[in-house]
C-alpha cells in the first residue's frame, strides 16, 4: 500500500465527501425539508449517491473496489436522473476521490514495474 500524494489526496477529498454527505443526510433526517421521495428515479438516485459516496470510506483500505464501487454507483446515479445540469456538479465532486485512488494505484503499480 502506498502512502504517495495522490493517495493521501484521495484520502482527504474522499473523507470530506464521505463526512459531507453524512453531514447532510443527518441533518435531513434530523429537521426534514420536504417530503419523502415520490419516484423510484428519486429514491435510486438517493441509493446510488449513497453507494458513491460512502464506499469511498472502504477505499482507504481497498482502493482499487472502494474507486470502482464509488464511480459505478456514479454511472449508476447518472444514468439514472439523465444528464441534469445540477448532477453534472454533483458527480464531478463525488468522482474526483475515485478517480484519485485510482491514479494512486496506476501509479504504485507503475512504479513497482520499473525498479
Amino acid at each position: 500500500m502506498g502512502w504517495n500524494a495522490l493517495g493521501w489526496a484521495a484520502r482527504i477529498t474522499g473523507l470530506l465527501v464521505a463526512g459531507g454527505f453524512l453531514f447532510l443526510a443527518g441533518a435531513e433526517l434530523l429537521a426534514p425539508h420536504s417530503g419523502p421521495p415520490a419516484l423510484w428515479r428519486e429514491w435510486a438516485g438517493i441509493g446510488l449517491l449513497a453507494a458513491a459516496c460512502l464506499s469511498l470510506i472502504p477505499a482507504w483500505r481497498w482502493e482499487t473496489a472502494g474507486a470502482a464501487v464509488s464511480l459505478a454507483a456514479l454511472a449508476g446515479f447518472f444514468a439514472c436522473l439523465g444528464f441534469d445540469a445540477d448532477a453534472v456538479g454533483v458527480v464531478a465532486v463525488v468522482a474526483l476521490p475515485g478517480v484519485l485512488f485510482l491514479a494512486s494505484v496506476g501509479a504504485q503499480r507503475f512504479l513497482v514495474r520499473r525498479s
